[in-house]
């Protein structure tokens, strides 16, 4: 069994310090690391994927909610407009997909910009493909998907 009172050292005992050296440099170079890992960190090798294509998919928001009804679908789409958006359910898969595109001629040369999104992913329930309904407004999409009958929650009451 232990005691309450408060530990004690004894006199003969001696506390040894090892002497640690400051380096200014190395601990610069830590916050510097941090620094830049806490700005790139969610950045997959500044912007290019596996085959050299821009890859935005991480920089922009995507959640799924699950309410009682229904999923609602938040994706942020910023620069498109609601005409360039293209939203489709396959049997139990939601994709997305955005594509932006212009060209121009100047004197200086033929300009061509090309930005797309696309997303896709399996549905957790399944949902009535006839009443999805979609909204855009600001560079956000709202994807509302209603339940079936037999994917809706439904309450149970226990009995004592």
């Amino acid at each position: 069994m232990f005691s309450l009172l408060p530990w004690k050292k004894k006199k003969h005992e001696v506390q040894v310090h090892k002497e640690e050296t400051w380096d200014p440099f190395a601990e610069f170079r830590n916050e510097f690391k941090a620094l830049t890992d806490r700005f790139f960190g969610r950045w997959p090798a500044f912007g290019f994927g596996d085959f050299g294509n821009w890859n935005p998919e991480p920089f922009w928001g995507f959640d799924v909610e699950d309410r009682e009804n229904e999923l609602v679908v938040h994706a942020e789409l910023p620069g498109f407009e609601p005409d360039e958006i293209d939203v489709s359910v396959t049997r139990n898969y939601l994709t997305i997909s955005a594509e932006k595109r212009k060209e121009s001629r100047d004197g200086n040369g033929y300009h061509a910009f090309r930005k797309s999104y696309h997303r896709s992913f399996a549905l957790p329930t399944s949902v009535a493909t006839d009443d999805v309904k979609a909204n855009y407004h600001n560079g956000i999409l709202q994807v509302h998907l209603p339940k079936t009958e037999q994917a809706q929650t439904k309450r149970i009451t226990v009995k004592a």
